[in-house]
């Protein structure tokens, strides 16, 4: 029993990052990829997978959330913001248990990067995604030059440069929309 209760907050977190992938996943199939695209789940940024569902009561009866367990719809900004809430608990969690620099830390930053972008908030996901290639640097440093964690590290740096690619065009756009608007003005 002893032994179950210490891995009880990390089973918690597993638990949590599970929901918050399945959350996202539903988002993804009911709609676009959002205004920072990229969906699906690839190796790292997919989270654990197979991590049991709602240990800690929640609501886990359907997807809808409400307990129905068929026919329940969620909007996807809705299961945008329950990803969110499952993932940041995750993140508390693992982050107690087992410290700020493991590999599952990183593996809740990059669940956060997900949903930041593709509800568009490129600010926060540029955050989160900083944080999660520190944690995988910093555990390939410590393997001392074996190759630990080289396609999650190569993975989240495709992933930075998207993120600053995305919102380069978004300030460009901003930037050519107010030169219209100038222009407009002086005539």
């Amino acid at each position: 029993l002893k032994l179950r209760q210490e891995h009880a907050p990390k089973d918690l977190a597993q638990s949590c990052v599970s929901l918050g992938q399945l959350m996202l996943e539903f988002a993804a199939l009911h709609g676009d990829e959002g205004p920072g695209g990229g969906g699906g789940s690839s190796g790292s940024l997919g989270g654990a997978a197979g991590a049991p569902a709602a240990a800690d009561g929640g609501d886990a009866g359907g997807v809808d959330g409400g307990g129905s367990g068929a026919g329940g719809t969620r909007s996807r900004a809705e299961a945008l913001e329950k990803a969110e809430e499952y993932l940041q608990r995750a993140l508390l969690s693992y982050e107690e248990t087992l410290g700020p620099d493991n590999a599952h830390v990183a593996n809740a930053h990059e669940g956060l990067v997900r949903v930041f972008m593709q509800q568009g908030r490129l600010e926060l996901a540029s955050t989160h995604l900083e944080r999660a290639l520190e944690i995988r640097t910093k555990a390939q440093r410590i393997a001392d030059g074996k190759l630990f964690m080289q396609e999650e590290l190569m993975e989240l740096k495709a992933k930075q440069l998207h993120l600053k690619t995305e919102k380069s065009r978004i300030a460009n756009k901003k930037l050519r929309q107010a030169g219209l608007a100038t222009v407009a003005l002086n005539r």
